[in-house]
């Protein structure tokens, strides 16, 4: 008999790890993100901030970036991870993860269009040649709207699947987190477009250097995001632990194979044969014994 194979570790856990720090940095950045606004809803006028303010605002733009690229690295480990071990738990954890991957792209995707659809919004009208920073309202608001509806539905369709990354493998009991945290995170975009489209005005014009603080207070829905992505945190947590916990098995892992034993190489010619091991002694034969009669 050979050693026993050797199992690997499983994906599934250190995706939810992954996930989990991503969420953690998320929740940060959200927090960190607020903060910064405070002085450009508070201020009456954006064009008279002391130099303090606007080396503030600049000094936590730059750490909200560099914490938003590692949040990224670690949303790409978890994809990574979740894809490699999404048969781990069974088919059902497997199409679930599948579908959840697509998703993910399908929600970056829309992400960019309505990104793009935004910023194209504050250049409708502009005539940077004749020197006119004026923009017609209607149009501005038409274009804004249909940016904004692009990022809900890459908001519905990213934490959509983080829903179904722990669907199969959290606690039944513990499925309402995930849910909740869904809810939460959508609630968040449609907020805030509400809150900027209703403060763009139906008709006239609109100065385009005041176009990104039309509706600075849009960013306080932002608060549902960080409350939902709390709950994620919390969900991908139980439901890695559940795994560590040994409290659900996995359906299917992969053995590694121990390096196959050869064969002890022949003897080269003209060599001795390497010695046999001595036989076993034979039992002897021992002559009966009487034994004592009562």
């Amino acid at each position: 008999m050979g050693p026993p194979p050797i199992v690997r570790r499983l994906h599934t856990p250190a995706g939810l790890k992954y996930g989990s720090y991503g969420m953690l940095l998320g929740i940060i950045t959200s927090i960190l993100s607020l903060i910064t606004v405070i002085p450009l809803a508070t201020s009456p006028d954006l064009t008279n901030m002391t130099a303090p303010t606007i080396a503030f605002i600049v000094g936590m733009a730059c750490l909200v970036s560099i914490l938003a690229l590692v949040m990224f690295i670690f949303w790409i480990l978890l994809l990574y991870e979740m894809h490699v071990g999404r048969r781990e738990f069974g088919p059902r954890h497997a199409s679930r993860v599948s579908a959840g991957i697509i998703l993910i792209v399908l929600g970056i995707v829309l992400m960019i269009v309505g990104i793009i659809a935004t910023v194209a919004a504050a250049f409708i009208g502009f005539d940077p040649s004749g020197g006119v920073t004026d923009i017609d309202a209607a149009q501005f608001r038409t274009s804004m709207a249909v940016g904004l509806v692009f990022t809900i539905a890459s908001a519905v369709a990213i934490n959509l699947a983080l829903v179904f990354f722990a669907r199969e493998i959290i606690e039944p009991e513990k499925m309402n987190l995930l849910w909740a945290a869904f809810a939460l995170a959508v609630a968040a975009p449609i907020i805030s477009s509400l809150i900027t489209i209703s403060s763009i005005p139906t008709s006239g014009v609109i100065d385009m250097a005041e176009a990104d603080t039309i509706a600075p207070w849009a960013n306080v829905a932002e608060i549902f995001s960080l409350i939902g992505t709390a709950l994620f945190f919390v969900a991908y947590r139980a439901a890695r632990q559940r795994i560590l916990d040994g409290r659900l098995q996995p359906v299917f892992v992969q053995p590694m194979q121990p390096p196959p034993q050869y064969p002890q190489q022949p003897p080269a010619w003209g060599q001795p044969p390497p010695p046999r091991s001595e036989e076993p002694p034979k039992w002897e034969e021992l002559e009966p014994v009487d034994e004592p009669r009562e």
